[in-house]
């Protein structure tokens, strides 16, 4: 497990509200992570740990990438690279390299914990 993302939580700030749902409902979007700004839509917000982890993934790519202007600059080029090959949204969004190592580290999350849980002494 990597620590380093749980060690991001203190400076993070969670965002939900009327205005939030309204612009990530138009776009079909859960959260949208901006540097250390997480903006949640509110049917999502007790959702599960799966879409915490992922936009904790997005702010420490931030940090990685050295701000927000590097990260949005990386992430909308890419984007655009792999939006040129499939001409679909979806495919672009699934196949965009931050997306594939935020998803990557919820399942590898999953794994994880299960083989802690397998370890664990029955009774």
């Amino acid at each position: 497990m990597n620590l380093h993302l749980y060690k991001l939580l203190p400076r993070v700030k969670w965002t939900r509200g009327r205005l939030i749902d309204k612009i990530l409902a138009r776009y079909h979007i859960a959260a949208i992570t901006f540097g250390y700004r997480v903006f949640v839509h509110t049917r999502f917000w007790e959702r599960d740990a799966e879409l915490y982890l992922h936009e904790l993934v997005h702010v420490h790519q931030v940090e990685a990438l050295g701000g927000l202007r590097r990260f949005l600059s990386a992430y909308i080029t890419l984007f655009v690279r792999q939006f040129v090959k499939t001409w679909s949204w979806n495919t672009a969004y699934q196949n965009h390299p931050f997306e594939v190592e935020a998803y990557a580290y919820w399942e590898q999350e999953l794994i994880d914990n299960f083989n802690s849980w397998k370890e664990l002494p029955r009774g």
